[in-house]
């Protein structure tokens, strides 16, 4: 399954090639270009884009190696746009498209909250607990910031007299909300394996050990190309997923959990060959395949492990 970008994702495509170029903050630099109002339904104020418009977003920002806690932010986004009160949707959904404000999504069984990736800046804490949701103000709440493996940031909240807002949602469509998120990070990790594979073909052109390139080897050569029938076999499942929204409910919802599992350990796979192709050098800061790695890290365990992803898998099929 293939994918052909229509113009208007051309352009998403290109400004995000340029973004990566000139550097800045992700996060605002996606609001300045308009691109967090594509997860938001033209009901409310958004631009409404499709499963495919964000597969082709998320996978630019991969490709570009982008490192922001995009993730939580999304599915916070997605969830009071479709389903939070105006009022709600006044006071975080806007300023959140403009980059004034800051969101965040969390994810707990009732044994505590854990370590939430981007609260470390966030305005606002979409917490989901016992099939509900909630929006939390974090202005006064202590937090303790931490880094992640990629460089971004998370926090520990502690919400002692907090004041949760209640989220109109449904189970399913709080569900959703996430599966959407699950398919923008899968996409994502698409593009930092399309990335680190490149890079990793480049270098074994030009690499040389007893005398002639290391691409020239047989065995690179097979590693390579499995390397690659992954990378297509991720996108095939990555695109599924991203277009059978709107469709089947549940087909859609197993497609999501067969990407998060496929993409996830291919992903780390591919990882490790291509910083292994690299030698020592693979694991400095200075390389891409090195921070793609780390980037890989966080993103292919944010809404749960591959294995966890095929559990889904299994449940939903049935």
């Amino acid at each position: 399954m293939r994918l052909h970008p229509d113009d208007e994702q051309l352009m998403l495509r290109d400004s995000i090639a340029r973004f990566a170029r000139d550097g800045g903050d992700l996060t605002s630099g996606l609001a300045d270009l308009g691109l967090l109002a594509l997860v938001v339904p033209e009901a409310a104020g958004g631009l409404g884009g499709r499963g495919s418009d964000l597969m082709v977003m998320m996978e630019a920002v991969g490709h570009g190696l982008l490192a922001a806690p995009l993730m939580g932010a999304i599915a916070a986004l997605d969830l009071l746009a479709r389903h939070g009160t105006a009022a709600q949707q006044a006071q975080w959904v806007v300023p959140a498209m403009d980059g004034a404000r800051r969101l965040c999504l969390a994810q707990t069984d009732g044994a505590g909250l854990p370590l939430v990736p981007g609260a470390d800046t966030a305005d606002a804490l979409v917490l989901v607990t016992g099939g509900r949701a909630h929006v939390l103000a974090l202005d006064g709440l202590s937090r303790d910031a931490l880094p992640l493996a990629d460089g971004t940031g998370a926090a520990r909240l502690r919400l002692d007299n907090a004041r949760a807002d209640p989220l109109p949602a449904t189970p399913d469509q709080i569900a959703d909300s996430i599966a959407r998120a699950s398919v923008a990070a899968s996409a994502q990790m698409l593009g930092i394996m399309e990335r680190m594979l490149a890079d990793t073909l480049d270098y074994v052109k030009t690499r040389q050990q007893f005398g002639t390139v290391i691409g020239s080897f047989q065995t690179i050569q097979h590693r390579m190309a499995r390397l690659f029938v992954g990378v297509n076999l991720c996108r095939s499942m990555v695109l599924a997923a991203a277009v059978a929204e709107g469709g089947d409910r549940p087909d859609w919802l197993r497609k999501v959990a067969a990407a998060q599992a496929l993409v996830g350990e291919q992903a780390l796979h591919l990882a490790h060959e291509c910083v292994q192709f690299h030698g020592g050098m693979g694991i400095t800061q200075e390389l891409a395949v090195a921070r793609g790695h780390k980037q890989l890290m966080v993103l292919a365990r944010l809404f749960g492990s591959p294995a966890q992803a095929r559990q889904a898998f299994d449940r939903l099929a049935g």
